[in-house]
């Protein structure tokens, strides 16, 4: 692979991670969106995250679990 050749590829990679970062932030935001709202429905909005959330869902399957033993 040549200097050139090397200097395309590096540039197009460069641009698929922008475009992957970019539509990530836009991910981010409707994430975080839904999960206030689902938040806000349950009656439980104290600043959930969706690491909280992700916590929420993995507690409640573990309930399910342990009820249906």
């Amino acid at each position: 692979m040549t200097k050139e050749q090397k200097k395309k590829h590096a540039t197009k990679l460069l641009n698929r991670y922008d475009a992957m970062r970019k539509e990530l932030r836009k991910l981010e935001g409707d994430l975080h969106k839904a999960v206030r709202e689902y938040a806000m429905a349950d009656g439980c909005y104290v600043g959930m995250t969706k690491d909280t959330f992700r916590n929420h869902l993995q507690m409640e399957k573990e309930r399910l679990e342990r009820e249906a033993v």
